[in-house]
């Protein structure tokens, strides 16, 4: 996406860093869950959309009349799921557009209000923080939508919908399996994960060493450096199979709004196991045209 139809000139200029922690001082105007629009502008207008991956470039327009700071990668549109396109920032000059790659707007992971060709009209910033009290196995649900007491309702009959981050960065709608378990993303998951790369890491430090040795003794090493490339070929397998099964398990799927629940079973073997009542489940969402959009990557985060 740039400006329709016009020719669009690349301007080699790529940045992509993670401005997650600064984005909160940027955009401060929120109505339900998406930026407040401008005087004069409809918000109905507007397509929500999320950015999985930061990254951004600088493109001018015809005649170089505006110059674009636009997403490398593409964002997905929310609630239905889908590719929706690269998003940007619209100014009038390169240097002002240069200054804001680099300082204000350099596209971090996010939802975005944006126009139907995909111009910036505000940021959601980080999504609201909420939590269930309370579920039960007919799947009624107690939900404090802020996490600090003052707005506590019931979120039986909400639309809810989830949403998660692969492991290639990709923001993907779930499906409705309700088998799935709830875990948090980073004690869990993203442990295991780390766990597995440091594995493949010791792996072809093991092969680097043999190989080293085998230039400073001069003495062929064949075997040893077949049975090293074996490792990490297995240790590179371990990890992508753990992947697919995470997806599948942990992230593909519907945890809370349906009868007997993941959320529930998470509950009910929570206060088997331990004799006591769980953490509250956290979750990040956003509200869209009626629909509450969870994030599952974080799930009691």
């Amino acid at each position: 996406y740039g400006a329709s139809n016009l020719p669009i000139k690349i301007l080699n200029y790529t940045d992509v860093s993670d401005w997650d922690s600064y984005i909160a001082n940027i955009f401060d105007k929120y109505v339900d869950g998406i930026v407040a629009p401008e005087p004069s502008e409809d918000k109905n207008d507007y397509k929500i959309v999320y950015l999985g991956k930061t990254g951004t470039t600088l493109e001018a327009t015809e005649y170089g009349k505006d110059i674009l700071v636009k997403s490398t990668y593409s964002a997905v549109e929310v609630p239905a799921g889908t590719e929706f396109g690269s998003i940007y920032y619209r100014y009038s000059t390169y240097a002002e557009a240069k200054y804001a790659a680099t300082i204000d707007a350099t596209l971090p992971v996010g939802y975005y209000a944006v126009t139907a060709d995909g111009e910036i009209k505000g940021s959601t910033g980080i999504a609201k923080k909420g939590a269930i009290l309370s579920v039960d196995a007919q799947g009624n649900l107690k939900v404090d939508l802020n996490n600090d007491g003052k707005e506590v309702v019931d979120g039986t009959n909400f639309k809810w919908e989830f949403f998660y981050v692969d492991f290639d960065g990709n923001y993907k709608k779930a499906s409705d399996s309700t088998a799935v378990t709830l875990v948090n993303f980073n004690t869990a998951i993203q442990a295991q994960i780390n766990t597995l790369q440091n594995n493949i890491k010791s792996a072809q430090t093991e092969s680097d060493k043999i190989v080293a040795e085998e230039i400073a003794t001069g003495e062929k090493r064949t075997a040893a450096k077949i049975t090293a490339k074996e490792n990490i070929a297995k240790a590179e397998q371990a990890l992508a199979d753990y992947k697919v099964s995470a997806e599948a398990k942990n992230l593909n799927g519907k945890f809370w709004g349906t009868a007997n629940s993941p959320a529930y079973t998470y509950v009910v073997t929570y206060k088997y196991t331990y004799q006591m009542e769980p953490e509250r489940i956290t979750f990040e969402y956003v509200v869209v045209d009626g629909t509450y959009c969870v994030i599952v990557n974080t799930i009691l985060k």
